[in-house]
């Protein structure tokens, strides 16, 4: 298990770290099987959610990047709605977008240009390997 951020960071328009967020971290080398997992809490779901119909339009997306490489959207892994109580989501993560060393995690909260962004906090992001 290698500790990415520990803690907690709030992302979006209305303040905290803006609509980006990066961390750089370092792995001793890279597994068959990378799993990140982060706990997230008032992000717009893609489902059960009155606002996934924005969702669809190109509203409130939060594409996750490692080291450059869009992996996908974190709203497809949450299941309630814009619950602000934090949840654990897992995010596969294939090899090839891992190196040994530097590697650079980004989460950018999207939207149409002057559209309403996503409002939303993460912490204790992890990634597992074996």
């Amino acid at each position: 298990m290698v500790a990415i951020d520990p803690g907690m960071i709030y992302i979006g328009d209305d303040g905290g770290v803006g609509l980006v967020y990066s961390k750089k971290f370092t792995l001793g080398s890279v597994g068959s099987k990378n799993i990140l997992s982060l706990q997230v809490a008032g992000m717009v779901a893609v489902i059960n959610d009155e606002d996934s119909e924005d969702y669809s339009n190109g509203f409130y997306a939060n594409k996750l990047y490692i080291n450059g490489n869009y992996i996908d959207n974190l709203n497809n892994y949450v299941y309630q709605e814009e619950d602000e109580q934090f949840r654990a989501i897992l995010v596969p993560l294939p090899s090839h977008v891992l190196c040994p060393g530097l590697n650079k995690l980004s989460v950018v909260a999207t939207g149409p240009k002057q559209g309403n962004h996503d409002d939303f906090a993460l912490r204790g992001i992890k990634l597992f390997q074996w």
